[in-house]
């Protein structure tokens, strides 16, 4: 068996994780501001059916967590820290990464 990746690759990743989250972002609002308005009614619906698409990634990467080593887990909580002062990761974003992070190595560590 391999060893396991370090903090720089969990930094890394938090970082490219960081660009691009923000780039699909800018993608969905530009694609539900421009057809939303053509739409009429179901308009605000449709909006927030792409919204909580933005949801699916980071939820699905949370629920990975467990399986990375801490080290790997501490450079990726550094790195989105990092990307989040740049405003690349949102509140909510950042929140589900730093908290359900921090509860893993909190059991690990047995504190």
């Amino acid at each position: 068996m391999g060893k396991m990746p370090g903090p720089e690759y969990g930094l890394i990743r938090g970082i490219v994780g960081g660009i691009t989250g923000y780039l699909c972002y800018i993608l969905i609002d530009s694609i539900t501001t421009s057809i939303a308005p053509m739409l009429g009614p179901d308009a605000l619906l449709f909006t927030i059916a792409f919204k909580l698409l933005l949801l699916i990634a980071p939820l699905q990467l949370a629920a990975k967590m467990e399986y990375w080593s801490t080290g790997y887990l501490i450079g990726f909580l550094a790195g989105v820290l990092a990307m989040t002062k740049l405003g690349l990761y949102s509140t909510l974003e950042a929140f589900l990464y730093l908290i359900t992070g921090s509860l893993i190595i909190f059991k690990r560590t047995g504190s």
